[in-house]
């Protein structure tokens, strides 16, 4: 069908078709514009963007996520919740990946809160993996940042800081 786009934000899964946007003289529009077009036509509705009120169904149990998709309580967290944490984002997870998460579990829990910066884990990650890496290195296994997506899949709070080392 000509004209049907599928746009994948975090959870969300939409269908828009851009035909109909583009009778209403709308052809000038970004993909961008029109993903946000959908949104608010979405939302006029009042229709649940991510579908699943705000949860995640795992092994029968119903685990509390935010609007974001994080967990809204960190002792939720266990191998399944990550694998389907991991699922919807796209990730399928690797002993790579689940170093990665290990790190930033204990991080938070057994130092503070920490949430360490793409720096600090692809510091930590040579000396775990014994070979130098460079930051575009995590960026295969968490596309969309290591310390952000990272956060999600290993059950933690999203991140407050800014962006930057």
């Amino acid at each position: 069908m000509q004209g049907l786009k599928r746009y994948t934000h975090n959870r969300i899964e939409i269908l828009i078709i851009t035909y109909l946007l583009s009778i209403g003289g709308m052809t000038f529009l970004k993909d961008c514009d029109i993903l946000r077009a959908g949104y608010k036509f979405l939302n006029l509705f009042n229709l649940n963007l991510r579908g699943d009120d705000m949860a995640l169904e795992v092994n029968g149990e119903t685990i509390a996520t935010t609007d974001a998709g994080y967990l809204e309580n960190l002792n939720d967290w266990n191998e399944d919740v990550c694998k389907a944490l991991a699922e919807e984002e796209g990730i399928e997870l690797t002993d790579k990946h689940m170093d990665v998460i290990a790190f930033l579990r204990d991080e938070y829990i057994n130092n503070g809160g920490n949430q360490p910066m793409e720096r600090a884990i692809t510091k930590h990650m040579s000396k775990v993996w014994g070979e130098k890496l460079k930051g575009k290195d995590l960026y295969v296994l968490f596309p969309r940042a290591p310390s952000k997506q990272g956060l999600k899949v290993a059950g933690l709070p999203a991140t407050t800081r800014k962006g930057g080392y």
